[in-house]
Parts: structure tokens; C-alpha cells; sequence
């Protein structure tokens, strides 16, 4: 009984197989044609970013700087860097809390003054 239902049902699953795989046959997607034109892009860049090394340096060099800021700064301490800046960390948040103090002071004594 079940072969003849797999016979019966064979032509008519025939169809949508058929266009399933012509869907991945088909000419290229545009997720592909974009990907295409980026690698163009991108291949056309290396002339431009050499000469913008070679016209402004200083500023090439800024950039590279703050790049590596700006990963070192994301990038997670290690276990022993943690422990190697425990005493600068504790002291740097002491004096940033004082600076924020200070600051909180200035800024009261400064409306009281405008006040009076």
C-alpha cells in the first residue's frame, strides 16, 4: 500500500524539486554580484592608501595609532595583566573619584557665588 502511494506521489513532487534546484542554478545572486563589486572596490583602494601614506605620513600614522587604541582598548586583560595593574587601577579610580569631587565642589561653590 505504501509503494503505491510513493508512486502516485513521485510525479507530483517531481515539480517543486525541479524548481528548487533551478533556483540554485540560477545565474548569480545579488548577494554574490555585491560581493563581487566589494572585491573591485577594495582592489582599487591599495593605490589610494599608499598614496595617502606617502603624501601625509603624520596622519597615516595617527590613524594606525588610534586603530591600535582603540583594539587594545576592547581587547579583554589577560589574568596576569590583571594582576600587574591592580595597584595602578585601584589608584587611578581613587583619583579620578577625587577629581570628580573636586570638581562636584567647584561647581556648587561657583552657583552659590552666582546665587549670593
Amino acid at each position: 500500500m505504501s509503494q503505491i502511494r510513493l508512486k502516485k506521489s513521485a510525479p507530483r513532487l517531481k515539480a517543486p524539486a525541479n524548481a528548487c534546484l533551478m533556483r540554485y542554478r540560477a545565474p548569480p545572486t545579488r548577494a554574490q554580484h555585491q560581493t563581487r563589486r566589494l572585491g573591485e572596490r577594495v582592489s582599487g583602494c591599495s593605490p589610494r592608501c599608499g598614496n595617502f601614506y606617502r603624501e601625509t605620513p603624520l596622519a597615516a600614522g595617527a590613524i594606525a595609532f588610534a586603530l591600535g587604541a582603540l583594539i587594545g582598548g576592547v581587547t579583554p586583560l589577560s589574568q596576569p595583566e590583571r594582576d600587574r595593574l591592580r595597584g595602578v587601577v585601584d589608584k587611578a579610580a581613587r583619583t579620578g573619584a577625587d577629581l570628580a569631587e573636586r570638581g562636584a565642589r567647584m561647581v556648587g561653590d561657583g552657583l552659590e557665588s552666582a546665587v549670593h
